[in-house]
């Protein structure tokens, strides 16, 4: 997964607010049930000066890296907080860096596979406040800005196989047809400016499984087909 390293200026957020953690087996229905509570019981359409009509997923108050305890927020940001609705909660989403992603698709299975990846990579996490930004209301082909924030502001987003996604290091990268260092392509897909097998994506992605599944041991080939088959057509080989 690409991403880039943002500074952000300082959010205020007027939400429902609930406490849980990821070995928790009711964690999926305490965050569902605050997103239902948000729309169906008229939050949303309660809350006034709103910044935009973006709704927002927070995570916040981690007692414990993502073993313990946090704090979920779903609301909207304000522009004030002159008026707050009764059974709402204030949520500040601090200033600071943060890598931001870009995620498209199914709303609730791109959400869904984002976190199951992104402790794939190695980010000096601050656990201080990650969120999701939902850019419309559209649940099949959704927009979602997601940010984590960081501990350091000299984290450098790596460079992913334009090919397979692969996350690539200097030690990974291929050669273009003069000899010349290439960026974009791991050498285990390109070298010597080329691609070394003629293959589809579809067949490129049965490929990738076993290694996902080597590095996430508790995902099965369903789970990391579904996974590819949404981040695979993002990358540069495959985009046309």
């Amino acid at each position: 997964m690409n991403y880039e390293i943002v500074n952000l200026k300082e959010k205020t957020i007027i939400g429902v607010k609930a406490t849980t953690q990821n070995n928790d087996p009711s964690m999926p229905q305490i965050i569902g049930g605050l997103w239902q509570k948000f729309y169906q019981d008229g939050i949303y359409a309660s809350i006034l000066n709103k910044a935009s009509e973006k709704a927002y997923g927070i995570y916040s108050d981690y007692q414990a890296n993502v073993n313990g305890p946090y704090q979920v927020t779903v609301g909207c940001e304000v522009t004030n907080v002159n008026s707050i609705p009764a059974n709402t909660t204030i949520q500040v989403i601090p200033a600071g860096i943060y890598a931001k992603f870009i995620v498209k698709g199914h709303m609730q299975q791109a959400v869904a596979s984002f976190w199951q990846q992104v402790w794939n990579i190695p980010l000096d996490r601050s656990y201080l406040c990650d969120f999701e930004e939902y850019q419309d209301d559209c649940m099949e082909n959704a927009e979602i800005n997601i940010y984590i924030s960081l501990a350091s502001a000299n984290e450098i987003a790596p460079s992913f196989c334009q090919s397979c996604g692969m996350p690539m290091s200097k030690q990974f990268y291929s050669t273009n047809a003069d000899g010349s260092e290439n960026r974009e392509y791991c050498s285990y897909c390109y070298q010597n400016g080329a691609f070394l097998k003629e293959e589809s994506m579809e067949e490129m992605i049965e490929s990738c499984i076993p290694f996902m599944i080597e590095d996430n041991p508790a995902m099965t080939a369903e789970q990391a087909r579904a996974i590819l088959n949404e981040q695979m057509p993002q990358l540069k080989r495959w985009n046309k």
